[in-house]
């Protein structure tokens, strides 16, 4: 997440000063309105029964459940500086077990021979980049061809025996999506989420929404973050366009940076502090007497350059939590985990609502056993089933289109459907969040032919 929030803080300093009225409420078809007190609660009571009411469910027979987290930035980016013992701290927090770090390329650093590698206390990293677009994960070091010449990259990253998925994807033109070697796509992303957000647009001019932001995650960090959730109703339809071309593998954004907050420290005298971001940039100095008319507290010893205030809206284990993608992989190594993504044997999930970890989708009655990301022959009799460790609403969609289901609307935690012909089918899973629906997973289609 790429938003800075110092202009805002700035800003707020300012009117407060000069005595200026704040800006309106946000309306209550907007992020900000999820931001209540008594709406942030709701949410939060609402994820503590989802955890109490889940049941385990047994593994498929020779796999696992590998929570991963894909598209995220460490110290190697220009933007981020995350370390390797802060990942390691945010995994184990959220049981993530793999991790597809995307740094920016530098002629600073190699992104693959100076990225996090390897298993550290039993979690897998592979080193990639983010590219033009692009999410590149090699098996070899590489140097990047850079803008306008994306088709060289993708062709390294396959002749090494990695992945390139397409990211970003907001307008993007249809000849990207034609590119020979791109595994899949992301079908949801949290930078996209502020992007496409109306209410954020006027951000760095609105002081308002950065106090109520700013006491929303002091008080309900994980619910302030998922409050930016929404339907991607336009990455799912270029997905479903884009599958019904062929096999195509859809992955889970998180685009974690830690890099979205203020710091207040000590100035050199105790009338003035100083306004960093996240990453250590200085922004200004401001009086102290200001700051404490936005209402956040300082230590009244607060020496120069100590910190007396800190807020961060996207630290590392919030930003994992999120969202991720489950891979069905029999074991935690490197071709595992490429052969799962590269099979669509994966799903993703908003673990932050509830841990989808067991959910299942599968063809039965057919010549061969099929899971998500298959290719299949259809057959008269053959059945579409799920298991979940939940009730949800189920959603079949298929060619792109919604499958009338009998009972749409009853929560239920295995699902039977028989096809009446090929086509190609994906399942949602839905749960109640507060006053919301939301769509809680995502899985890869079965490409019934």
């Amino acid at each position: 997440m790429r938003r800075n929030l110092l202009p805002v803080a700035i800003a707020f300093l300012a009117l407060a000063c000069s005595g200026m009225a704040l800006c309106a409420a946000a309306a209550d078809d907007d992020a900000f309105s999820r931001l209540t007190p008594d709406k942030l609660a709701a949410v939060h009571a609402d994820r503590l029964k989802y955890a109490a009411a889940r049941t385990t469910l047994p593994p498929l027979p020779g796999l696992q459940d590998l929570r991963a987290v894909i598209h995220c930035h460490t110290l190697l980016s220009h933007d981020s500086r995350g370390t390797l013992e802060e990942y390691i701290a945010a995994a184990k927090a959220t049981n993530t077990r793999v991790f597809l770090i995307t740094d920016h390329p530098s002629d600073k650093h190699d992104f693959f021979k100076d990225g996090f590698r390897g298993l550290h206390e039993g979690i897998l990293f592979l080193p990639g980049a983010e590219q033009d677009g692009f999410l590149l994960i090699p098996l070899a070091p590489m140097k990047c061809a850079g803008q306008e010449r994306a088709q060289a990259d993708i062709d390294t990253v396959n002749k090494t025996g990695g992945v390139a998925f397409a990211s970003h994807i907001e307008g993007w033109p249809d000849a990207l999506w034609n590119m020979p070697g791109l595994l899949g796509t992301e079908i949801y992303n949290v930078h996209y989420e502020i992007l496409h957000r109306p209410e954020f647009k006027d951000i760095d001019s609105n002081p308002m929404k950065m106090v109520t932001l700013i006491k929303a995650a002091q008080q309900y960090p994980q619910e302030t973050f998922g409050a930016l959730q929404s339907e991607m109703t336009d990455y799912m339809r270029r997905y479903d366009k884009q599958t019904a071309a062929g096999r195509f593998v859809a992955v889970n954004a998180n685009d974690s940076h830690q890099n979205t907050g203020l710091v207040i420290k000590g100035g050199d005298t105790a009338d003035k502090v100083v306004l960093e971001d996240p990453l250590g940039d200085k922004i200004a100095d401001v009086p102290t007497a200001m700051v404490k008319m936005l209402g956040i507290e300082l230590p009244a010893d607060l020496g120069p350059g100590q910190v007396g205030f800190k807020f961060q809206l996207d630290p590392y284990e919030q930003s994992f939590r999120h969202s991720s993608t489950h891979l069905l992989a029999p074991s935690l190594d490197v071709p595992s985990v490429l052969s799962a993504l590269r099979a669509g044997h994966c799903y993703v999930a908003f673990d932050w609502i509830a841990d989808p970890t067991g959910f299942r989708f599968q063809a039965q009655g057919t010549d061969k056993p099929a899971l998500m990301g298959d290719e299949i022959a259809y057959k008269q009799g053959m059945k579409l089933t799920a298991a979940l460790p939940l009730p949800a609403q189920i959603r079949l969609i298929k060619d792109g289109q919604p499958v009338s289901l009998p009972e749409a609307d009853k929560a239920v935690s295995t699902f039977s459907y028989q096809p009446t012909g090929p086509g190609v089918y994906r399942l949602e899973a839905w749960l109640q969040v507060g006053d919301r629906s939301l769509p809680w997973i995502y899985s890869n289609p079965i490409y019934v032919r």
